[in-house]
Formats: structure tokens, C-alpha cells, sequence
């Protein structure tokens, strides 16, 4: 019980230092609000089961701990994978970069975004031959398309706006892979550019989508950006919510 009220506690703090640092409308933020209460309820009803001396009490405490314990398995095991993706290293050379869209604050690049373009921008100057396909459409609060955006600030940063083609239809992730590949050679390496906890969606959405086009083996590295350090829980826990939500879905 001990264990779950602290984590109760670190949820609320946590929930705290997000509103602090990104505002009550950042991304997920309530997720952790939302735990920690659950938690504190949790612990409560935990005490109570093991205050329950008969055997039906015993009984529903075994079973809630073993449910416990493979969910925690489950996450970890998914968090592996996902925090490992983002150590990757993109391949040189690629024929084509996707730079996958995140918000716009009216004209404005998110700092997400922001550093996004950044590290596309560098990888393109280091290799000229790489062409570069921009993903977002417009969404709300946005007054021009995440694409547009990422293109007039790659422009400023030097780079030739004939190596840059806008996707500006995507609502999503999936949509962003989809409607990006469908601009590219088939036989075309690639080289995605998101945010390191975004890597292991996005590199699996291409390599499916891919296969089912008939490539056998898809050429996809990625460019992983590094994120705010005080966000790396919230986002890495969201992204856990993500792909499972993408392979509920069947889209992994």
C-alpha cells in the first residue's frame, strides 16, 4: 500500500512540474493527475483487502497483485523497445527525408517542432542528394500547415527549396507515413526525422506500410530529436498509449 500512495504523491508532484513548466495545456498532463488520485484510491482499497481476513478477501488481493505485476511486465517490455528506438542513428545518404509534423502556435514552430527542423536542416546540408518531404497538415490554433511551416523555416536555415516537397494533408502519424510514402520511389531510402520517443512508431509504421507495397526489405533509418528532459516521462508514458492504441487498431 505504501508503494501506491508514493506513487500517488510523485504523480500529483509530477503533474505539478509539467503545469509549471508547460502550462494546464500540455499534452497529457491531466494523464498524471488522473494517477495519482487513482493511486491514493488504490492504496485505500488495498488496506481495506488486506485488513479482509477471510478467504475471498485473500483471494481478490492474490489476484489484483499477479493483474499488477504482468501490467507492469507489459509496460516495461514496451518501453524497451520504445526507449531503445530512441538511440538509433540514420543511415547517410539517404534518398529521401521525412520530417514528420508536430504543432504550430499560429505561425510559429512548437519548440517540439522547432528542433525538429533543426537536425533535418543539418542532416540535409551534410548530405546534398537527400530530398526532403515535410508531413503536416493544419490543425487548430495552427494559421498555416505544420508542412509550410518546416518549409519557410528550412529556407531560412539555406536549404534549396527545390530539395523540398510539402505533405499537407495528415492528421496523424499513420497519416503522416502514408501520405509521405506515396511521394516516394518505392526503391527510395529513407530516413525519418521525430522526436527519439516518437522513433519506434514511426519507423514501424513505414516499414509495414512499405512491405505491403511489396518492398521487401524497406531501407528506413531515423533521426531521433531530443525532447524537453522534464517531459520525457509524460511523453514516453503517452507514446506507450500510443502504439498500443496502433496495434489495437492493426495499424502496427
Amino acid at each position: 500500500m505504501i508503494f501506491f500512495e508514493i506513487a500517488g504523491t510523485l504523480c500529483i508532484v509530477y503533474y505539478t512540474v509539467i503545469i509549471i513548466h508547460s502550462g494546464f495545456k500540455a499534452t497529457f498532463s491531466r494523464f498524471w493527475a488522473g494517477c495519482g488520485v487513482f493511486f491514493w484510491l488504490l492504496a485505500a482499497g488495498l488496506k481495506r483487502l488486506s485488513d479482509d481476513e477471510t478467504a475471498a478477501g485473500e483471494g481478490l488481493f492474490v489476484i489484483f497483485a499477479a493483474a499488477a505485476c504482468i501490467a507492469a511486465l507489459f509496460f516495461l517490455f514496451a518501453e524497451f523497445l520504445i526507449i531503445r528506438a530512441a538511440f538509433l542513428r540514420p543511415a547517410d545518404g539517404a534518398d529521401v527525408m521525412i520530417i514528420l509534423g508536430a504543432q504550430v502556435r499560429g505561425r510559429v514552430p512548437s519548440r517540439s517542432l522547432f528542433r525538429r527542423i533543426c537536425a533535418g536542416a543539418a542532416y540535409l546540408k551534410e548530405n546534398p542528394g537527400t530530398r526532403v518531404i515535410v508531413s503536416g497538415g493544419k490543425g487548430t490554433g495552427e494559421d498555416i500547415s505544420e508542412a509550410l511551416c518546416m518549409r519557410l523555416r528550412l529556407e531560412d536555415m539555406g536549404i534549396d527549396p527545390q530539395r523540398i516537397l510539402m505533405e499537407e494533408h495528415s492528421t496523424d502519424t499513420y497519416e503522416n507515413i502514408k501520405n509521405s510514402l506515396a511521394l516516394c520511389a518505392e526503391d527510395a531510402s529513407i530516413v525519418i526525422v521525430t522526436c527519439g520517443y516518437h522513433i519506434f512508431r514511426a519507423q514501424a509504421l513505414a516499414k509495414k506500410q512499405l512491405k505491403e507495397k511489396g518492398v521487401r526489405c524497406p531501407e528506413v533509418s531515423c533521426l531521433p530529436v531530443k525532447s524537453s528532459p522534464v517531459m520525457w516521462v509524460n511523453y514516453y508514458t503517452r507514446e506507450f498509449f500510443a502504439v498500443l492504441k496502433y496495434k489495437m487498431n492493426r495499424q502496427l
